[in-house]
C-alpha cells in the first residue's frame, strides 16, 4: 500500500487578480440559472449560497479566496467539486465539515463548488433511486466547467463516503470524463474518503449493505446482486482510456464514532478493491490508511471519511493535521 510522503511540496495554484475581481462582482453563469449574490469577509473569503443548477431543482454553494491570486501570475483558477456523504439518503452541502473543507481548499487557491443532490429514501423506494444522485453531481460538474475564469484543465473532485462513490463515477468511469468543455479534461484528479466502490463484497446486513439497498431498491435494475455488480465503480474502471489519478483514504477501523458502540461503515476492503482494479488498468492511484484517533475513553479508536479533517480543525491533533496537509498537498500536486 502506497503511503504519503511528508516532503512532497504543494504546487502553487495561482490565477489572475482580474479573474477574481470579476467573480467578486458576481459570478456570471453559463446557463440560464442565476447565482445568489456573493458575500466576502476576512480573509477575503467570498462565497455564494443557494445557486440553482441542473434540471432537478438542486442548489450549490461556491467559495474562493481573493487573496490567493498573485497579480504576477495571470491565468484562470483551478477548481474542486466537493461532494457530501450520508448513505445517499442524507447529508448536505451545509454540513460543518463541508464548509470547513471548502474554506480550506479555497484558501489553498481553488474555486470550490459544493452541490446538494437528490436523496434516496430509507422507507420509500420510489424517492430518487439511483442514478438520480449521479445525474445531479454530473450536472454540478457541467455547471462548473464553463464558468468564466475556471481552468477547465485543472478540475478535481473530492467526495466523502457516499460522495466518494459519486466522485469515483465522475473521475474514473464517467462517459467522456476526459473530454469536458472545448476538448479539455472534465476531471483531472479525484479523491475519495471512505468511498463505497464495491457494491457486492459488503458485509450482509451492515450499514453499507443497507445504504446500497436504499439507493437501488426503486431503481430500474432493483437491488439485485447482478445490478450491484453492474454499477459498482470497481467493476467499471475504464481500462481503454487514460483516466484521472486518484487518492483513496480509509480508516482501518472505519466506524461511526457518534454511536456507542461504533458501528462499521466503510470496510477498508472497499479502498483495496478499487485500487487493485485501477492498478490493473495502469491507472495512477494512491491509497492511505488514516491514522486512528486514541482508543476509549479519549476517542473511539477509529473514524470515517473526513473525520480527520474535523479533528484537525477542532482538536489540532498532530496526526490529523498531518493527514489533512498531505491531502491538500496531493491535490495541489495532481490538479
Amino acid at each position: 500500500m502506497v503511503q504519503f510522503t511528508r516532503t512532497v511540496p504543494q504546487r502553487p495554484v495561482g490565477s489572475v487578480l482580474l479573474a477574481l475581481i470579476l467573480l467578486v462582482a458576481g459570478l456570471s453563469i453559463a446557463t440560464t440559472n442565476k447565482a445568489a449574490a456573493a458575500t466576502c469577509a476576512p480573509p477575503i473569503m467570498c462565497n455564494a449560497t443557494g445557486v440553482s443548477f441542473g434540471s432537478h431543482g438542486q442548489k450549490l454553494d461556491w467559495y474562493y479566496n481573493v487573496n490567493m491570486v498573485p497579480p504576477a501570475r495571470p491565468g484562470p483558477v483551478p477548481a474542486v467539486l466537493l461532494i457530501h456523504g450520508g448513505c445517499w439518503i442524507g447529508g448536505s452541502k451545509s454540513e460543518s465539515v463541508m464548509i470547513s473543507v471548502a474554506t480550506d481548499l479555497a484558501n489553498a487557491g481553488y474555486f470550490v463548488v459544493v452541490p446538494n443532490y437528490r436523496l434516496a429514501s430509507r422507507t420509500d423506494p420510489s424517492q430518487n433511486p439511483y442514478p438520480a444522485q449521479y445525474v445531479d453531481v454530473s450536472q454540478a460538474l457541467d455547471w462548473l466547467l464553463p464558468q468564466p475564469n475556471v481552468d477547465t484543465s485543472r478540475v478535481g473532485v473530492v467526495g466523502e463516503s457516499a460522495g466518494g462513490h459519486l466522485a469515483s463515477l465522475l473521475g474514473e468511469v464517467r462517459p467522456g470524463a476526459w473530454e469536458g468543455v472545448n476538448g479539455e479534461k472534465g476531471v483531472k484528479a479525484w479523491y475519495g474518503a471512505s468511498g463505497a466502490y464495491d457494491f457486492v463484497d459488503v458485509p450482509t446486513g451492515g450499514i453499507l449493505d443497507n445504504c446500497i439497498g436504499y439507493l437501488l431498491a426503486g431503481s430500474s435494475g432493483g437491488d439485485t446482486q447482478t445490478h450491484r455488480a453492474a454499477i459498482s465503480p470497481d467493476q467499471n474502471v475504464n481500462y481503454t482510456a487514460h483516466t484521472s489519478p486518484a487518492l483513496l483514504t480509509n480508516y482501518q477501523n472505519d466506524v461511526d464514532c457518534s454511536k456507542n458502540p461504533p458501528p462499521q461503515l466503510t470496510p477498508i476492503g472497499q479502498m483495496d478493491d478499487m485500487s487493485a482494479e485501477m492498478l490493473a488498468g495502469y491507472d495512477s492511484v494512491t491509497t492511505y490508511v488514516v491514522p486512528p484517533p486514541p482508543p476509549p475513553p479519549e476517542g473511539c479508536g477509529g473514524g470515517h471519511a473526513l473525520d480527520y479533517w474535523a479533528r484537525a480543525d477542532t482538536l489540532a491533533d498532530p496526526a490529523d493535521v498531518a493527514t489533512k496537509t498531505d491531502v491538500i498537498n496531493w491535490l495541489g500536486d495532481n490538479i
